[in-house]
Order: structure tokens, then C-alpha cells, then sequence
């Protein structure tokens, strides 16, 4: 009879998957993730969210104990949570870094891998000092655009040589336009041209200043057919 293959446990640590890029990020992470392999596990600091709906058949989710700002420093009901769950890897997201990071050296914890979703501009100084120091204790440190790796190697990471840069994942046929969509689009004004879209929260981090900037730029230049139509869709301060 043969020894089945022991499974390696990893634990994702989020603030919740209420909604958001890194949210659903996860999520899908965790959905492809091999289950003859891995033990996936989510562990949010907050709560979980609607994005968690339909997880419980392919990982374990949890949420941590409410705690104190003191936890920043001294995360020990974190610790706790983690120390129960006896995680081979933490992959810890934005958000939680530094409370993690301190976490599993109280823990135990063997790996500890970040993915970094981004940044604000400029980028405040606690915020570098923090994770900077979070980046001593971390394994590897993951950004999702060679741009932002740059910025985390320059200001942020000790060690620059443990940054790596994986992009986004995007499910393109899940989102691929059909005649549909140009009809519904071309109804609202949008033209017969090229159709720039962008899906998000409409919040200073997400940059929406740089995109408008950008394309009035190919717009005015445009001289081939019909000028491109950029529609925005979303929500936010900024809306």
C-alpha cells in the first residue's frame, strides 16, 4: 500500500474578501491551487466577506480574534491563530505585512512568502519603515508589476535580491467582450473605435489620474479611423 503524499499547509493572511482586486486575487489562488498537494487556508484578520462565498468547499477559512492596536507590535492572538494551524507556508497579502511577519517568528512559522498589491504615491514613510523591517523576516517578497518591484528594491525591501515579480493573473475569457457589450457601449456614446476600459475602485492609489492623463494624450494623437473611447466602471472617493 502506498504512503499517501502529505500535503503542503499554507495559510493566506488578509484583512477580509469583502471586495477588491487582491481580494478576488486569492480567492482564485486558492480555488487553483492542486488539492492533491496543497492545504489551502485563509485567515482574515477582519472578517471574511462576500468574496469568500463558495471557498468553504476548497480551503479552510478563519477569522482571527478582535484585537488591539497593540497587536501591531506584540501580535501574540495572531501568533496564536497561526501556532493552531501549524502552516508549513504564510503568504501573507497588503494590509497585514508587518503584523504577520512578527507573528510567525513568535509562532514558529518556517516561510514566510508577501505579495504586495501596491502602493500609494508617494509612499509614506511609516509605511516603508514597517515593511521594510517585515521584509527581514520574509522569504520572498512578491510584486504584481515589474514598476512596483522597483519601488519595493529602491525604498522598501532589505534585501532587494528577494523580490520577484509575478503579474496578475487575468481570466481573459471571462471577460472577453461580445457583440453584446459594443452594442450596449456604442448606445452610451462610445463610438465605433478602439474601447480602452478599466474596472476598479475609483481611489487615489489606483493611479485613475495617470490613466486620464495617458489617454488624453492618445487621443489627441490619434489619426488612424475612429478615435478610442475610454469608459470607466466603478465606484469610490474619487468618483
Amino acid at each position: 500500500m502506498s504512503t499517501p503524499v502529505r500535503r503542503t499547509r499554507i495559510v493566506h493572511v488578509v484583512l477580509d474578501l469583502q471586495a477588491g482586486g487582491l481580494e478576488r486575487m486569492v480567492a482564485d489562488l486558492v480555488r487553483g491551487l492542486d488539492p492533491a498537494r496543497y492545504e489551502p487556508h485563509v485567515l482574515a484578520l477582519g472578517y471574511l466577506g462576500r468574496l469568500a462565498e463558495g471557498l468553504a468547499d476548497v480551503c479552510e477559512l478563519h477569522t482571527a480574534r478582535r484585537t488591539s492596536p497593540l497587536s501591531l507590535i506584540r501580535p501574540h492572538s495572531l501568533a496564536g491563530e497561526l501556532a493552531k494551524l501549524g502552516p508549513d507556508l504564510v503568504h501573507s497579502h497588503s494590509g497585514v505585512w508587518f503584523k504577520t511577519a512578527r507573528a510567525i517568528r513568535i509562532a514558529g512559522v518556517p516561510r514566510l512568502i508577501h505579495t504586495d498589491h501596491g502602493r500609494r504615491a508617494p509612499d509614506p514613510w511609516i509605511d516603508r519603515t514597517l515593511d521594510g523591517l517585515a521584509s527581514r523576516w520574509t522569504d520572498c517578497v512578491v510584486a504584481v508589476s515589474s514598476q512596483l518591484a522597483r519601488h519595493l528594491r529602491d525604498s522598501v525591501v532589505a534585501t532587494g535580491s528577494r523580490v520577484e515579480t509575478i503579474h496578475n493573473g487575468i481570466d481573459t475569457e471571462r471577460f472577453r467582450p461580445g457583440p453584446r457589450d459594443r452594442r450596449v457601449l456604442e448606445s452610451l456614446g462610445a463610438g465605433t473605435g478602439p474601447i480602452i476600459g478599466s474596472l476598479g475602485r475609483f481611489d487615489p492609489i489606483k493611479g485613475y489620474d495617470v490613466l486620464l492623463r495617458a489617454f488624453a494624450v492618445v487621443h489627441l494623437s490619434w489619426t488612424e479611423g475612429a478615435a478610442p473611447t475610454l469608459v470607466l466602471v466603478g465606484e469610490g472617493p474619487e468618483e
